[in-house]
């Protein structure tokens, strides 16, 4: 999404560009909509595989041998691995890879310990081609730093457009969640979540805790809107915990965010962030959050007392889920500020600093 975001923005001020992509047919749909211009490259794949990274770097050299760029800004580490034969074909070029997260590096991501360092020695080697490196969170740009990833880099917050979010009402959007999911929301306390169902996103941490969850609001439901790896995992989990009826895997919905408040309460328990799109798209829609403090979530938010609780520790939670959950007064100043605070994150704001840097 925040790619299309920028190219989107960048083509608006009439500046031409072109988005390369690898396998998906979201994006090209998206770019298809907007009359943006693209390349699909065949093995640009979210992989650990060196030979599939390497037979993107002999696909990007062939094609950038017929097309010539002033700046070609990189948004994966996969993609990064075009970067060497850009400096050797095209050497004027301006390269810009912005990091959005740190994943297998990150340090609450379980790898092993040799895995981990030679992650770290290809980092140092391919951003030896990269003139200008940026973090969309000052967090990921320190531990960067203390790792020894690079010496310095730039914060780039990720920014929305208001005008292409289009929330639905909390009516409008229970109704169509009602028939999706054959229950009637009205009838209960609902938090949700959107995002894949993978380790990154840490959903059997909600799972788990949903008991007592239940203990303090006993209507409460759990809806995650997303599809991934994890997903019957997380449906085992929940029938081992006795909660299977109280939640919901709604699937990948079109415009999941524009959902967001059917939520009572946005959750995401993440092990590791970026600068997170959906906590973006909550602070919108001026939904209280409740989240892990990982990565950029604390630089996000102003009301981080109420709203962020050390990753995995379900006391912090249930503690502040109490809170939000009866409290009406604390409930009501969150939801204000919150949507007070979107307008630090706007698009606009971002594509300015990335047009600096280019």
């Amino acid at each position: 999404m925040s790619t299309l975001n920028l190219a989107r923005e960048l083509k608006k001020r009439g500046h031409n560009i072109l988005v390369g992509l690898g396998e998906g047919d979201f994006l090209t749909q998206e770019l298809d909509q907007f009359s943006i211009p693209y390349q699909r490259f065949k093995y640009l794949k979210r992989t650990h595989n060196p030979i599939i990274n390497q037979l993107f770097a002999h696909e990007f050299k062939l094609f950038l041998r017929k097309h010539v760029f002033d700046v070609i800004h990189f948004n994966s580490v996969n993609a990064l691995f075009g970067a060497r034969v850009t400096k050797k074909i095209s050497p004027r070029t301006k390269i810009v890879f912005t990091l959005r997260g740190l994943s297998l590096l990150d340090e609450n991501y379980e790898s092993n310990a040799i895995l981990k360092k030679i992650y770290i020695s290809s980092f140092k080697t391919l951003y030896k081609h990269v003139d200008e490196a940026v973090f969309v969170s000052q967090k990921n740009l320190d531990t960067a730093v203390s790792m020894g990833l690079i010496k310095n880099g730039k914060v780039v917050y990720n920014g929305l457009d208001e005008k292409h979010l289009h929330f639905k009402t909390k009516s409008s959007a229970r109704h169509e969640l009602n028939k999706i999911l054959k229950i009637d929301l009205n009838k209960h306390y609902v938090l949700g979540s959107l995002g894949r169902l993978a380790y990154q996103k840490n959903y059997e941490f909600l799972i788990s805790t949903m008991p007592k969850i239940l203990d303090i609001e006993p209507k409460a439901i759990l809806i995650l809107i997303g599809d991934g790896p994890e997903k019957e995992k997380y449906i085992a989990l929940a029938e081992k915990m006795g909660v299977q009826d109280k939640i919901f895997f709604a699937g990948n919905i079109p415009l999941g965010h524009s959902f967001a408040k059917a939520f009572d309460l946005f959750v995401l328990p993440s092990r590791y962030e970026g600068f997170s799109i959906t906590m973006l798209e909550a602070l919108f829609a001026g939904m209280p959050m409740l989240a892990s403090n990982v990565g950029g979530n604390a630089e996000m938010l102003e009301n981080s007392e109420y709203q962020l609780y050390e990753l995995d520790n379900q006391g912090q939670f249930i503690h502040k889920f109490q809170i939000l959950a009866k409290d009406q007064d604390i409930y009501r100043q969150i939801c204000s500020t919150n949507l007070r605070l979107s307008e630090k994150y706007t698009l606009e704001q971002t594509v300015d600093k990335y047009l600096e840097i280019y």
